[in-house]
């Protein structure tokens, strides 16, 4: 999945479900490394510091 890019439309404590044009796919969080852009901030990350519920990664 290198290059693919999208919406992320749900996320759950290990998987987002991404949109990407008419297609929408699931993505297993542990088994990658991302790179978010957010709030004009790039952030590239491990996946296993994904893991748990999103609302305690806002602290």
């Amino acid at each position: 999945m290198v290059g693919r890019e999208g919406i992320i439309i749900l996320e759950t404590e290990k998987t987002f479900l991404v949109k990407a044009g008419d297609n929408a796919f699931s993505v297993y969080k542990p088994n990658g490394i991302y790179e978010i852009d957010f709030k004009r901030r790039r952030l590239t990350i491990c996946g296993d510091a994904l893991i748990g519920k999103p609302i305690k990664r806002l602290r």
